[in-house]
């Protein structure tokens, strides 16, 4: 036998007892999913309150607004502020509407100082809320928020069990 050969040979037993002496894996804990994003100075932040819910279930939704910036930002409540909801299949794209969902707020023009945070959370019935049937599979709701005109898209995936 070769020098090479020799050497393949022992490369080859370190590779398989390198890749069968894998450590037994914990089981994954589903995180609730969370979006966030940052507009001018402002973190927009979703997060569904779980990963996993049934059609008969309600679909807790928390949107976080906080200030970033070093001087304080202004931020406009022009109307009656809403969450709105659209849900859509993974598997044909086919979107349920959920009608907007109000909160109110006791000003309608505040500035956001750095790390001052405001929360909003609404709760929308899957099974009364939608336009059409939902069913089991995987899903991604889109999430926004009505502000001064402009619209901010949160996209995350939930399934319905």
């Amino acid at each position: 036998m070769t020098v090479s050969r020799v050497l393949q040979v022992l490369l080859a037993v370190v590779f398989i007892s390198c890749t069968k002496e894998e450590s037994p894996s914990e089981p994954e804990t589903k995180q609730p999913p969370q979006s966030i994003v940052v507009i001018d100075s402002v973190r927009h932040s979703v997060e569904l309150s779980q990963p996993e819910y049934t059609v008969n279930d309600s679909i807790s939704v928390k949107y976080i607004i906080t200030g970033i910036a070093s001087t304080p930002r202004q931020f406009t409540f022009t109307q009656a502020e809403h969450i709105q909801f659209h849900i859509f299949r993974e598997d044909d794209g086919v979107a349920t509407f959920f009608y907007p969902k109000s909160f109110t707020d006791s000003t309608t023009q505040y500035s956001l100082a750095t790390n001052e945070t405001r929360s909003y959370t609404v709760r929308v019935s899957l099974k009364s809320g939608s336009n059409t049937p939902l069913r089991s599979g995987a899903h991604r709701i889109r999430v926004w928020l009505g502000n001064s005109g402009t619209t901010y898209y949160h996209i995350l995936p939930f399934t319905i069990r």
